[in-house]
């Protein structure tokens, strides 16, 4: 789940603003808090910056380069220009933007909300997501996001480590969200399932009890994402935005270190 919330970070986030862009989003679940992921934006490339790793995307180069600094390493992944607009290998795709009229104040930020809903229907399951989008037209580098997420949706890039089916998910949604008119302050994700996947359900309890018994931080992941599984939702994230900048950043960060080697995986 912590994969689909970078991705879905990176799927609104990345394209070809001339300002450079710093923010950073925190991810929870089950009430604990999660990894924070800082993300870096210059012209066409993007630096993620997580516990362990940084991962640096080329839209130009179509690339993403992944640093290990404590073993000075690095690994270098082709992103695919995937086709959008249609069938997922699982079944049929539908995606939804409404915009509720609700508004608050998060933090320093007058926010609306917006709820994006994506449906995937295969067979005799289908598999709802709905996110609980609270933007915001007042965040440093908001013209910016606008021009970000409108370009990924033309060029329609999904990161290397996503299957067929959630990379034309993604694609999906940043042609929706670059309808969106703000930047994310707060998003509330939910998976939600049908009778048809209540077998997939105790399969990934099953896996998630065994997780908690090697324990250490297995155990840990295991028990967060056990109690997102609560009520109807196959799962429940909570993200915050936050750190927005628009302070220039140096060209350096975005280029592999100088000293690393690269690995083959």
């Amino acid at each position: 789940m912590r994969k689909i919330a970078v991705l879905l970070a990176a799927a609104g986030c990345v394209g070809a603003a001339r300002a450079d862009i710093s923010y950073a989003t925190t991810v929870k679940r089950g009430g604990a808090v999660g990894a924070t992921t800082r993300f870096k934006m210059k012209g066409m490339k993007v630096r993620m910056e997580s516990a362990g790793s940084i991962t640096i995307l080329d839209l130009e180069a179509r690339t993403m380069t992944v640093l290990r600094p404590a073993a000075k390493t690095y690994v270098v992944r082709v992103m695919e220009e995937g086709a959008v607009g249609m069938k997922t290998g699982t079944g049929q795709l539908k995606t939804s933007v409404k915009e509720t009229g609700a508004v608050k104040k998060i933090g320093n930020y007058q926010c609306r909300q917006v709820m994006m809903t994506m449906e995937m229907a295969g067979g005799r399951s289908s598999l709802t997501m709905e996110n609980e989008m609270w933007v915001s037209r007042e965040v440093p580098g908001v013209e910016e996001w606008g021009v970000a997420t409108k370009r990924m949706a033309d060029k329609a890039i999904g990161p290397v480590m996503a299957d067929g089916p959630t990379r034309k998910m993604l694609a999906d949604m940043q042609r929706e969200m670059a309808k969106v008119n703000g930047a994310p302050v707060l998003q509330i994700t939910r998976m939600k399932m049908d009778r048809g996947m209540n077998e997939q359900m105790k399969a990934m309890q099953k896996q998630m009890e065994e997780m908690k018994k090697m324990g250490g931080k297995q155990a840990e992941m295991a028990e967060r994402a056990m109690a997102g599984m609560q009520g109807g939702n196959l799962m429940e994230m909570v993200t915050e935005w936050g750190g927005y900048s628009t302070a220039a950043l140096a060209a350096s960060e975005f280029v592999i270190p100088a000293g690393y080697r690269k690995a083959e995986k």
